[in-house]
């Protein structure tokens, strides 16, 4: 029976070193996010192979040069590699620079068609797991895809997550999103530390929970509209 050549202890040594070496890089992100942190951690990835790396060494010379076409070009190529080419066109239509540094920000909530595949692609991609603000945006479908989508995976990085209810009609009075999604929502954003709720002026969406509540351990600022 085959089975698995156990490491060396120098082996060990060295990943466990590399695993301390990254979570205390990236604890220092979290509590000063400095372009000086970044560069560190740039070598840092760019050294264990991890283009992501490369795309946060290429916005600190954009910040300090400006974008050179042969700069944004390479950007577009890494995002396409970490992304998907699909996913990486429609992100890059709407937003002349995402994942700025390596972290991004992104307006989830799609329904279905190329925006909903994009999303979903972002979220189990490299990248997914790296964003810092979140915007859900539409209707009660929207919403409740937007959630579903984000859901898939952990957020350590999500810090903002800003909830926009739009309708026209709308005769329920339950919450959108029912505490069981709520609790997967919870679950997956240890570092959340803003969430806010806004609607449109409509009547119907004034009267209409998102959330019956949202008891997060880790939320300083709560606004549920």
């Amino acid at each position: 029976m085959w089975r698995k050549k156990p490491r060396n202890l120098e082996q060990v040594r060295s990943t466990d070193s590399a695993m301390t070496k990254r979570a205390g890089l990236e604890a220092a992100l979290l509590a000063d996010f400095s372009r000086d942190n970044l560069a560190v951690y740039a070598d840092l990835l760019l050294n264990e192979g991890d283009v992501r790396g490369e795309l946060i060494t290429l916005d600190l010379r954009i910040a300090v040069y400006g974008p050179s076409n042969a700069a944004v070009a390479r950007r577009n190529e890494v995002l396409s590699e970490l992304l998907g080419a699909p996913a990486a066109e429609q992100f890059i239509r709407y937003n002349k620079q995402p994942f700025q540094f390596g972290f991004g920000g992104a307006r989830l909530g799609s329904v279905g068609g190329a925006n909903l595949d994009a999303e979903r692609a972002l979220i189990d991609s490299p990248l997914g797991g790296y964003l810092r603000d979140v915007r859900l945006a539409g209707g009660e479908k929207h919403l409740k895809t937007g959630i579903g989508t984000l859901v898939r995976r952990t957020h350590p990085w999500l810090q903002s997550l800003h909830v926009h209810y739009e309708t026209t009609a709308s005769r329920k009075s339950t919450p959108i999103i029912s505490s069981s999604q709520t609790w997967e929502l919870i679950e997956a954003t240890p570092a959340l530390e803003t969430v806010k709720v806004t609607r449109s002026t409509n009547p119907a969406a004034a009267a209409r929970p998102v959330f019956a509540s949202f008891d997060h351990p880790t939320v300083r600022e709560l606004e549920l509209g």
